[in-house]
Parts: C-alpha cells; structure tokens; sequence
C-alpha cells in the first residue's frame, strides 16, 4: 500500500451547538492526503483522528520544564544492534479497521503484561484506536491476533490499553513484554532509539536526541527529541541505548524541522496504574457492531447447541460477532453452513426464540442478494419475527427493531417491483416509524435503532425530526463516519451546507477510505463555490478509491471454510469505483476556475476511467464537455 504522508486540518464539532471549534491538534493522514498548513501537532498514526490537548496559543504553548530531579544514572550502553534484538519483540503493529471493515490507519504499540499464555496487553495511543471496529496485532514475528477490548483510554492523554487474545497459547508471551517500570528521564542530549511502525514499516528502528522536556497546561508532559518518526509510529515505545523506558511516540510539529514529542515515561506508569474499566473496541464508532453484538447472543447460544449434537465435528465455539456477520448476510458458503441452516430451520419450527430470530436475519440477509426471491423472503422474517415477539421479554426492543427493518425492507423491494404507490410506501413507512419508536423507548441508547429511525424519518420527509435522532446517534457514536455521514446528508436537504460540510469532514477523517463522502464533500464545496477546496476532496477521493480495501471478517486461525466464507463476502460488499465521476467533477471545477488546460486533462482521465461501464449516454456527455473546454482553450 502506497503511503505518502502529509498532514490535514480537523475540526472538532459540537453536534448539540452545531458549531466547529478549529483543533490545535492536527494528524497526519497516509497515502497521498493534501496538505492544509494550519495543524499545529501531528500524532502519527497513518490516516489519524483528531484530540484536544488544550487552548493555549500557539507562539507560547509549551513550557521547558527543568530537567528532572531524581533521574537515575544511565545504565550501560549496548550497541544498537544488540538493543535491536532485545527490544523488537515487545513492540507490535497495529492494523486498525473501521465501520464496514475497512482499513483505516496503523499505528505502532508495546506489550506491557501477559497475564495468561493467550493473552496480553499493549499500550498504544488513543488517537490510533478511536474509529476502530476491529484491530489486529502482529507481532515481530508475523504471528496475528485480535483485540478482544479496550481496557483502560485517556483521549486528553492520548493513551490506551488494549486486551489481546490469542487463538493458540505461547508459553513465550511474557518473554515480550516492555518493562516500563524502569522508566528514567535522562538529561537533555541523551541518545534515543524508538521502534514502530512508520508508513506501516513494521518494526523500523530510528535515532535521535532528546532535546527537551515540554509541559502544556496540566494536560501532559512531553519529551521532545529528534528521532525521525512517520505517521505509522505513533504508539512505539522510546528508550535509552541500555533499553530503559523514556515515553510513547505520539506527535509532530508539521511545519517544523524534526520536532517529535512522545509522552513521558511517568505519565504512562500513572496511567496503567489506574483503576480499569473495559469497554468494547467498537463502543462509540461502529453502529452495525453494536447490533452484531447483541445478536451474538441468539448466535451463539444455538450454534453452541448445534456443536453439541455435532461432536464429531471439530468446531470452534462462536464467540465474536464477525462470526455472525456472514449469517446476516444470508450466505452460505459450505456443507457445514448449510447444516447449521437446516440445524436453525429445525429448532425455528420447533418454536426455539433463539432460531426464530437467527432464521429472519438470515432470509433478511438472503433477500439483498436475490431480485425473483426478495419479497417472499423479506415476508418470511417479518411472519417469524412476530412468531418471536410475544416470548422477547427483555428483548422485545431488539425484536421490534428487526420487524421495523423488516417493513423498511419490504417497501423498498415492492417500490423496485412497481408494486407500491406513493400512498402505499408512505403508509409502509409510519408503520415502520412507529415501531422503530417503540424500540427507541425501551431502549433509548441502542444506538443502530436511532440509526435506522432517523433513515426513516428522512424518507417520509420529516427531517427537523431526523436531524433530532441523527444528533442523539452522534452523542451515542462520535467515532462512527457512518452517523456524521447520516447526520451530513439531512443538514444538506435542510439547507444547512456549512454545516454538512462540517461533518462530511469528520466522516471523511473517520473513515479515509469513504471515496462517496470525499465526493459528496467536494460537490457541497462546489455549490458553495470553494472550488480548490472542491478540487482537493475529489483528488482525496480518488486516492481513497485507489486503496480502498474490501471488507472482510477477520481469520484468525486460517481456516479455509473462513476463506471462503472471506471471499463471498468479499464479492457481497465490493463497491464499484466512482473514479469518472471524480475526475469529471475536477473538470467542471477546474472550468469554474478558467483554468482550462488542466480541465481538459481531467475529462481525458475521466474519460480513461468511464471505459464502457459507464454507458454511452455518460460517456458521450464527457466527450461533448471536453470539447467545449477544448475550445474555451482556443480562444484568445
């Protein structure tokens, strides 16, 4: 993956004030992102997120703090090969998937306990891990795992600690682990190694002084030094030439000459001495994980049933919603799969609760994949749903959520039959408005039903009150691109195009790989006649359509029934590229500009990437666009 890094501004917003507030704190975003001078810091993480640190102006922000009293003598220095060799293994790479699946950013961190041969944990920074749905560990020798959940985070302090599971035991695992607990502050001038991930370089030793100890405020202490970081870094540990803790590479001054800050080695020992309260990696950035999550427990309270009469069967146990995401997309993809359908099949005649519910998320699922079958299947969940909803108990609002669903789902494929008027599809719409609103009232922080509510709401055209619930999901989710997206699309029918733009940029930041939203960014500049700024979210946008990575559910044993399971997925979640559209809505920008030569370019390139799928009335409205900017070109 090609990564060349530069850093972009981020506004931090108020979804209840609707106000943006400009973020001293900027990040480098990887992979060929514009530069917007204004970031005063850049935690370096490839494709970032944003923080607040403070208010405190720029030309005065930092006080050189006196060197630190009490530091212990050095110990003996060993050479940077041997200190290679003795520090890589306790440092990892972060590989950090957002809503969707999506790659979003990497990042750098360190183990610092292993309480179990198949479990450890690793520091990074916050920034690194805000937008995740999905983390994957790889440590120094290839070997993978996945964060089971975030254990302890401080977003002023830029730090986090994440719980990682393992699928086999290492006996080996304590062997990694970073002691911080010899954590020294050395004088100014002291040699400086730091290990980490730079551009996604796993395992990339560097150099450097330390030049400074700096404080802001009272939100954190920072250790300047010089050794040459990337984004992709931010999270790898700094130590001395002996090997003793110093700090966390977290930051860069972007318009400066080699001014890297990292967290110091007392303000990360305080921190992982707190008390701990976990909380699930996708807690506040994912909406469909949320939603996964719950329905694990229908999952996996009958597959463990269907393991037990299938001893014979070597089975692993379900215990991660990516397990469930293939059934709800009603796949099957193997004999085994389909044994588990007639297993769940059996059990939903039988009247299990459980199999009911498993059974209409799977004929949901199946319905998007077929047109001559949509209908009936969609019936088909709605009819067992119901059969489900008298024995929910404390489920009842989940159950509602999916019978909403159901109806939404059934409207829209009766309106693509032509079987459904206006009348009728609006009719279909309060039905199902209602009763994502019961949902909502039993459950008013289960946040896929505010999504969905607020999609309703917009599609009966009720959007004062969509802009209500979109908030209250922004609330409940700030990290998910999917609900300042939402939230974008209803400012922008509302009229409010300063305001969708706003949180088209969030989502944007979010989710780097979102090349739909860096087009819908780019058109709203242009209605509002920003058009450089227009030109450079459509330019975003065709990176993000270069490198955008399909999604797909993590395999963390290899086994080649998730292999295929990954491959069928694969094909269910491709999207297809805008590329033309980008490129011709450069052209039209660049003709408001005048800057003719440069449009003429941007249609041949849209043009290229048109190809026959864009179909003959597109491309012959290209080719007349360039023709008239070819003669605006002949003029004098």
């Amino acid at each position: 993956m090609s990564q060349q890094a530069c850093d972009s501004h981020i506004t931090l917003y108020n979804p209840l004030s609707m106000t943006g507030l400009n973020a001293k704190w900027s990040f480098l975003r990887g992979e060929n992102w514009g530069l917007l001078s204004t970031a005063r810091f850049v935690p370096l993480l490839v494709a970032g997120a944003f923080a607040s640190f403070g208010s405190t102006p720029c030309n005065d922000a930092f006080a050189e703090e006196p060197p630190p009293m009490g530091t212990p003598a050095l110990a003996m220095q060993i050479s940077p090969v041997d200190l290679f060799s003795k520090m890589a293994p306790t440092v990892v790479k972060l590989i950090v998937q957002g809503e969707g699946g999506g790659v979003v950013c990497s990042g750098s961190g360190f183990v610092v306990a292993a309480p179990s041969s198949t479990i450890c944990h690793v520091i990074t920074n916050y920034h690194v891990i805000r937008a995740a749905s999905n983390v994957n560990v790889e440590f120094h020798d290839g070997s993978v795992a996945g964060v089971r959940d975030v254990l302890s985070e401080d977003p002023a302090l830029d730090l986090a600690i994440l719980r990682v599971e393992l699928v086999k035991p290492r006996e080996e695992l304590a062997q990694f682990i970073l002691d911080i607990q010899n954590g020294v502050q050395p004088p100014i001038g002291t040699r400086l190694f730091a290990i980490g991930s730079p551009m996604g370089m796993k395992n990339t030793l560097s150099d450097g002084l330390l030049s400074g100890y700096r404080s802001e405020g009272s939100q954190a202490s920072w250790i300047q030094i010089t050794n040459p970081i990337s984004p992709g870094s931010s999270g790898g540990p700094v130590f001395t030439g002996s090997g003793s803790f110093v700090g966390v590479t977290t930051a860069s001054l972007p318009d400066a000459q080699n001014l890297n800050f990292a967290i110091s080695a007392k303000k990360v020992q305080d921190f992982v001495a707190r008390e701990k309260v976990a909380r699930p990696l996708w807690k506040g950035s994912c909406i469909t994980c949320e939603e996964y999550e719950f329905l694990l427990k229908f999952y996996g309270e009958v597959f463990e049933r269907f393991r037990r009469q299938n001893a014979n069967l070597e089975l692993r146990p379900a215990h991660d919603w990516r397990d469930v995401l293939m059934w709800t997309m009603g796949i099957v993809y193997d004999s085994l799969t389909q044994r588990f359908l007639e297993f769940c099949k059996t059990e939903a005649i039988a009247g299990d609760r459980n199999a009911i519910v498993l059974m209409a998320y799977f004929q949901l699922g199946a319905a998007r994949l077929t047109n001559s079958e949509r209908i009936a299947r969609i019936n088909e969940a709605a009819t067992l749903l119901k059969q489900a909803l008298p024995r929910a108990g404390d489920d009842t609002f989940f159950i509602l959520l999916c019978i909403a669903k159901a109806q939404v789902s059934l409207g829209g494929a009766l309106g693509a039959a032509g079987a459904l008027q206006q009348e009728g599809w609006g009719r279909l719409l309060d039905d199902a408005i209602r009763t994502f609103e019961a949902a909502r009232e039993l459950s008013p922080q289960f946040a896929p039903t505010l999504f969905e509510l607020s999609r309703s709401l917009v599609d009966r055209g009720r959007l004062s009150d969509a802009l209500r619930v979109s908030t209250q999901l922004v609330l409940l989710v700030p990290n998910s691109p999917v609900a300042h997206a939402q939230r974008a699309d209803i400012f922008r029918s509302l009229g409010s195009k300063l305001a969708a733009i706003d949180e088209l940029r969030i989502a944007c930041d979010l989710n780097p790989y979102g090349e739909f939203a860096f087009m819908e960014l780019g058109g709203l500049y242009t209605e509002t006649g920003q058009y450089e700024k227009a030109i450079e979210a459509y330019r975003r946008g065709l990176d993000a359509g270069s490198r955008l990575a399909a999604a797909s559910p993590r395999n963390n044993d290899d086994s080649p029934e998730l292999d295929a399971a990954n491959a069928e997925y694969n094909k269910v979640v491709s999207r297809a590229t805008f590329a033309w559209q980008l490129h011709c809505s450069i052209a039209r920008a660049l003709v408001a500009l005048k800057r003719y030569d440069e449009a003429v370019e941007a249609y041949r390139r849209a043009l290229d990437a048109a190809g026959d799928g864009a179909g003959p009335e597109n491309r012959a409205m290209l080719e007349q666009e360039l023709a008239t900017c070819r003669a605006a070109v002949r003029r004098p």
